[in-house]
């Protein structure tokens, strides 16, 4: 929410803007919707289905993110701070895929490139679970679009 449009900004009394401190965000929920992401890595984290909870790939017992982590999360931004981390994840993830299908489209205009992503398409078959390893399958698949 930019500060013209925010309801709790007055003119008599402004709520002076934050400078930013990095590129993860432009403000709190941004940098909130970026740790979530960074502790949900699959670079970085496997999922346990077992123990619902992304588990570090090169640490035994480092947690990424988890249920206590979501937990905590809710009792400090409430309902509608979740409600405002889920709208930016869903413009994250919306913008995500329209940026990949454009750079797929322009990737498959060679026959060699249309055949690496049919190769792809079968590595990740069963369609009906999550693939095991998906991070090295999308990894291959990135290095072969680029």
């Amino acid at each position: 929410v930019l500060d013209w449009q925010s309801g709790y900004q007055s003119a008599e009394a402004p709520i002076p803007p934050m400078p930013v401190l990095d590129t993860f965000g432009f403000n709190f929920m941004g940098r909130l919707a970026h740790e979530l992401l960074r502790l949900s890595d699959p670079l970085r984290f496997d999922f346990w289905p077992q123990r619902a909870a992304w588990h570090d790939l090169t640490e035994a017992r480092a947690r990424g993110l988890n249920q206590a982590t979501l937990r905590s999360v809710r009792r400090a931004v409430g309902v509608p701070g979740l409600e405002g981390v889920n709208r930016i994840l869903g413009f994250m993830a919306a913008r995500y895929v329209r940026v990949m299908a454009q750079r797929i489209e322009q990737a498959t205009t060679t026959l060699a490139a249309r055949e690496a992503l049919e190769v792809f398409r079968e590595s990740l078959e069963p369609i009906t679970g999550t693939p095991t390893r998906g991070a090295t399958h999308y990894a291959e698949a990135i290095n072969l679009l680029s």
